[in-house]
Parts: C-alpha cells; sequence; structure tokens
C-alpha cells in the first residue's frame, strides 16, 4: 500500500514538473510572435502604426501614411515602447510601456495621436499589455496578471479626458495565457489567443473568442489546429474586419534550429470560425484591416505592405533604412 500511494506521489510530481515547462514553454513562446491584435473600426483610412526595434536599443513606436508611394521617412511617437491602438476616434493611441517607477513592470499608456501627451493609465503589481479599444471610445480591453497567475483579460473604463481609469472588470479567471486581444468592431466579442489543451507533444495557440458582456463565460474556439490542422502550428494576432464579418491573422511553427524560417500565411477566417481561407503571403506581424475595409496591411521583409482582403495584389507602403530593425505591432488609424 506505501509503495503504490508512492508512485502515485511521484507521478503527481512528474505530471507537475510537465506542466510547469509547457507554461514556460508558452509564455516564451507568446512573448517572441512579436505580439498584437486589433478591430478596424470603420471610417476613412489614416496613419498606420508600427513598432520597430531601433539601431540604438530598445523598441518603439512610429506611423507612416500608407497614401505615400513608398514612405521612407516614419515618424517618431514613443520610444521603449510597443503595442499601439487607436482609439475609435482616430485621436488617441494607447500604449505599453514600463511604468514611471523603478522596478515597475509593463503598464498601458495613452498619447495623442501625434505622440503628444503621454500619460501612464495602470499601476499595478503584475503586467498590463495587449491594450484594445472598444468601439464607445471610453473603454479598453487589456490583457493582466494583476491578480496572479498568467494572465485575464480585463475591461478597464476611462475617464471622459481618458487620461485616467475610474472602472476596472475582471472578464476570465481561466489560468491560461490569454493575449492578443482584438475587440469587435460593435463591441459585443473579444477575439485572443491562448494555448490548446489537446496537444501532447507541444503546446499550441489558437484563436478564441469571449462575449465582452458576461464575465467568466465560457470562450468559443474559432480556430482549431493552424496551418495543417495538426499540432505544432499556431494561429495568432487576430485582427476583426470593419463590419465584423472576417478575422484575418497570421500564423507560425517553432523549430529549435531555426525559428524565422516556419513563419506560414495569413488567414481569414468568418466571424464564427468557417470558411479559412488562404491569404498566401507570410508575416511575421499582425495584419490589420484598413478602416475603410477594402485593404490589409501587414509586414514583409522588414517593411510594411498592403494588399486586398482577398489576399491579391500587394504592395510595398515603406522603404524602411537600416535603422529600423524588424516591423511588428501595426495598427491602421481611423478618420471619421
Amino acid at each position: 500500500m506505501h509503495a503504490a500511494r508512492l508512485m502515485k506521489a511521484n507521478r503527481i510530481k512528474v505530471l507537475l514538473v510537465v506542466v510547469a515547462v509547457m507554461l514556460a514553454t508558452v509564455v516564451l513562446t507568446l512573448a517572441a510572435t512579436q505580439k498584437l491584435a486589433q478591430a478596424a473600426i470603420p471610417g476613412q483610412n489614416g496613419k498606420i502604426a508600427f513598432v520597430s526595434y531601433l539601431a540604438q536599443g530598445g523598441s518603439a513606436i512610429f506611423t507612416i501614411d500608407p497614401a505615400d508611394p513608398v514612405d521612407d521617412q516614419a515618424t517618431l511617437l514613443a520610444e521603449k515602447a510597443a503595442d499601439p491602438a487607436f482609439s475609435p476616434d482616430g485621436q488617441m493611441i494607447v500604449f505599453v510601456r514600463k511604468g514611471q517607477e523603478p522596478r515597475s513592470n509593463l503598464e498601458v499608456w495613452a498619447m495623442d495621436a501625434d505622440g503628444s501627451n503621454q500619460v501612464q493609465l495602470t499601476n499595478t503589481q503584475g503586467y498590463n499589455v495587449s491594450p484594445a479599444w472598444f468601439p464607445s471610445g471610453n473603454k479598453i480591453a487589456i490583457q493582466s496578471n494583476r491578480k496572479g497567475g498568467i494572465g485575464d483579460i480585463y475591461v478597464l473604463t476611462l475617464n471622459r479626458a481618458r487620461n485616467h481609469v475610474v472602472g476596472v472588470k475582471r472578464l476570465t479567471n481561466n489560468r491560461s495565457y490569454e493575449d492578443s486581444l482584438a475587440v469587435s468592431p460593435n463591441g459585443d466579442r473579444i477575439a485572443f489567443t491562448k494555448v490548446r489543451a489537446d496537444c501532447s507533444y507541444q503546446p499550441v495557440v489558437d484563436i478564441f473568442a469571449i462575449r465582452a458582456d458576461a464575465p467568466d463565460t465560457r470562450p468559443v474556439v474559432l480556430t482549431k489546429g493552424g496551418i495543417s490542422g495538426v499540432c505544432g502550428y499556431d494561429d495568432v494576432n487576430p485582427a476583426w474586419s470593419p463590419n465584423g464579418k472576417k478575422i484575418v491573422f497570421g500564423t507560425h511553427h517553432y523549430d529549435d534550429h531555426n525559428i524565422e524560417d516556419y513563419y506560414g500565411p495569413m488567414y481569414s477566417i468568418s466571424s464564427n470560425g468557417q470558411n479559412r481561407t488562404s491569404l498566401r503571403f507570410a508575416t511575421r506581424a499582425n495584419p490589420v484591416f484598413s478602416p475603410d475595409g477594402t485593404q490589409i496591411a501587414f509586414s514583409r521583409d522588414d517593411n510594411i505592405w498592403r494588399m486586398k482582403p482577398d489576399g491579391t495584389e500587394p504592395i510595398q507602403v515603406t522603404q524602411l533604412g537600416s535603422e529600423y530593425q524588424g516591423v511588428w505591432g501595426l495598427d491602421w488609424q481611423p478618420i471619421p
């Protein structure tokens, strides 16, 4: 009897170690995806915000004008920052940067669309990342581990000036890493990525959706299995179309030898997860719809490109120099 209990205890210890290793792998995997997800708010097309590493070190947020034939003059908005997201009226950007206090975590900030009036919105013991606006313009969804664990979805309500948080609501408590948030254009659902648990040998990231008005409801799986329908392939960085009927996203597969060779093509799906369609081109960053719904912006060869929603007619938008190292974190400014 004692030997049987000892064997059972040892099996439990091994299982706990395996779970811990898988969770650590998940965090590292998601951190390396250069994450972001957005919803295209309907409107006219404004500027495109993006993130790049500066040659002197550190990531920074820039904007470019996609109307220019080939824009090689990006405008610097914020240094040591990432995860930009334009407000529905196009006048503000929320983003992520370390807090002002020593030993602070990653926090959510806000600034005007030209980079002025930068203000810190969150200040918690845990990190706060992946901000996404609701169409009302006074709420944002974020991913945070402020209550412990790996990270859950919260909704922050802002004051009228949108420079201070006046309300917090926790939407999920699933003990899983939920990331790359994208609020639907009508504000009723939030698409996000998290790990699917039914793959035995490697954690797999898929796209889910949850009702924004119903805390702790069970997320609905929108994609499953990635590129080839088998374990080992991730679906990442979802973004809604302006009419809310489609979601576009990227794919990748990690390998111990050469990660960059395994970024797969972009795909689109219907909002219910059906009609998965390849958009042909691979991207290392999140694809995002234009506010008028006629184009998708994405990164390729460390530059920004755009194409039609069906993956045709790709056009290079930027010709960035060697001082820009990588391009990700795209969001397209709506002009009401």
